[in-house]
C-alpha cells in the first residue's frame, strides 16, 4: 500500500544528496525506509543468519533488512510477506537485542 500512498502524495522522487545517498520523504513506510527521524543514531544493516553475531549498542536504532529471510508471499493478499516472521533468523535478532549481543 505504501507505493500507492506515496504516488498519491507525489512523493516518489527522492533528491540525491552530495554524498550519493538520497533524501528520505517526510512520511514513509517503516518496512520500506526503516525507523528514521532527526536526532537519532541510525544503523542500517542486513539481518544475519542464526550463526551471525550482532554488535548492537545501546542508544542506536537498528534497521535490519530482512528481505532475505522474510520473503514468503504465499498468502496472496496485500500484506505480501508481512506475516512471514516465524523464522529462526528473526528470533535470533530479537534474542541478540534482548541480551545486548
Amino acid at each position: 500500500m505504501y507505493p500507492l500512498g506515496a504516488g498519491l502524495r507525489q512523493q516518489v522522487a527522492f533528491p540525491i544528496k552530495a554524498d550519493g545517498s538520497f533524501e528520505f520523504p517526510k512520511y514513509g513506510g517503516l518496512g520500506t525506509f526503516g525507523a528514521r527521524g532527526p536526532g537519532l543514531e541510525i544503523v542500517d544493516m542486513k539481518m544475519l543468519p542464526v550463526n551471525g553475531s550482532y554488535q548492537f549498542e545501546a542508544g542506536k536504532i537498528y534497521n535490519l533488512d530482512s528481505s532475505e529471510f522474510i520473503s514468503d508471499k504465499t498468502d496472496g493478499g496485500l500484506g505480501g510477506a508481512h506475516s512471514d516472521i516465524a523464522k529462526p533468523e528473526v528470533a535470533h535478532a530479537i534474542w541478540q537485542a534482548a541480551i545486548g549481543s
